[in-house]
């Protein structure tokens, strides 16, 4: 049976704009690649992006010119200098957010380079990246979410920049077993632990150095 295409397309678009989502089709690909791009108006921003200069960033851009990066699709870099900006249809966005899950089982990455006007790491963001060892956090991160480094088990050094604004970490480094040091900025006011439901009412405690065997506490 066959299908016409601009009727088709019409009603994927006028469905989606009831939705709250638009679904992009690029014109030479016909439908055997479409990206989807969630437009919200309240947020004023535009999800699934993928970096015009760095192709392996899919981030979020929102209406202040600044980005979220969402997604890694490079797994087999071993070493990442993150940039500070990210591009999409000659338009520049500022990172300011590593995003929850954005660098999950990047299992080749040994090192990392966060620029400097990344205000927050999010949940998850890179866990069981099994090979990094060390990592920098630029003085303008505030937080740290949960499980961020979980499972980075060749993790032997944390530098915080001088002048660290970190106030808040949740759970960061739970399994990072090769941890051996590590210097707390001095404004740093929370370290909160996390609790999972075990089923049958128990729960499971984690606090953000857990299972760090190597570290020796002073």
């Amino acid at each position: 049976m066959k299908y016409n295409r601009k009727r088709i397309v019409a009603a994927i678009m006028s469905f989606a704009m009831v939705a709250g989502t638009f679904t992009y089709f690029p014109a030479d690909t016909g439908f055997s690649i479409f990206k989807q791009m969630e437009i919200s108006a309240a947020n004023s921003m535009v999800t699934s992006l993928i970096d015009s200069t760095n192709p392996g960033y899919v981030f979020t851009a929102y209406s202040d010119g600044t980005a979220t990066i969402t997604d890694y699709t490079d797994t087999t870099s071993t070493n990442i200098e993150i940039p500070s900006k990210l591009t999409y249809s000659g338009s520049q966005y500022t990172v300011t957010s590593i995003g929850e899950r954005a660098f999950l089982y990047c299992e080749n990455l040994v090192t990392i380079n966060i620029p400097e006007g990344v205000t927050s790491i999010e949940d998850k963001a890179f866990y069981d990246c099994l090979k990094l060892t060390e990592i920098t956090i630029p003085s303008t991160v505030t937080t740290i979410g949960n499980n961020a480094f979980y499972s980075c088990n060749k993790l032997e050094t944390v530098t915080f920049a001088e002048n660290s604004q970190l106030r808040e970490i949740t759970a960061a480094f739970v399994s990072c077993s090769a941890l051996k040091s590590i210097v707390l900025p001095e404004g740093l006011t929370t370290i909160t632990s996390t609790s999972t439901d075990m089923g049958n009412g128990s729960y499971q405690i984690e606090g953000s150095f857990d299972r760090c065997t190597s570290l020796e506490p002073v």
